[in-house]
């Protein structure tokens, strides 16, 4: 099977993400069926493709140009991440626990959500490499 290049996951991501979630909305919420709301949830979905897809292209073309750089810093950045993740998911737990939610709570949410964004993205970028490899 032919893999994606980062042109396409950076295009095509965001884009089919978009569609997906205004279609979501649209079945799921039918107080939302104006044009207003599904431009919203178009524009959201468009926009967390854009970060999901945005940085596993950029690991991937990181992985294709610098393929020694991200063997040498991945597991630096991968345990920097899990340190990180591991961190906002006991401050999440401590919120849950004590129903509260502040804005630290929605900081150590995206902390969880970009962590494992790039932690899918150096694993696919590493996947890949040892597929060509082969």
């Amino acid at each position: 099977m032919k893999t994606l290049r980062p042109i396409t996951l950076v295009t095509l991501g965001p884009a089919l993400l978009g569609v997906a979630q205004a279609v979501a909305v649209w079945l799921s919420l039918p107080d939302s069926r104006r044009l207003a709301d599904i431009a919203w949830a178009l524009l959201v979905g468009t926009g967390f493709g854009l970060v999901i897809f945005g940085l596993i292209a950029l690991a991937v073309l990181t992985g294709e140009r610098h393929p020694d750089w991200l063997y040498r810093y991945s597991s630096c950045v991968s345990w920097h991440t899990s340190t990180a993740m591991g961190l906002s998911l006991g401050y999440l737990f401590a919120c849950l626990r004590h129903q509260v939610f502040d804005s630290l709570s929605a900081g150590a949410f995206m902390i969880v959500f970009l962590g494992a964004v790039v932690k899918v993205a150096l694993n696919e970028a590493l996947n890949r490499k040892q597929q060509d490899a082969t």
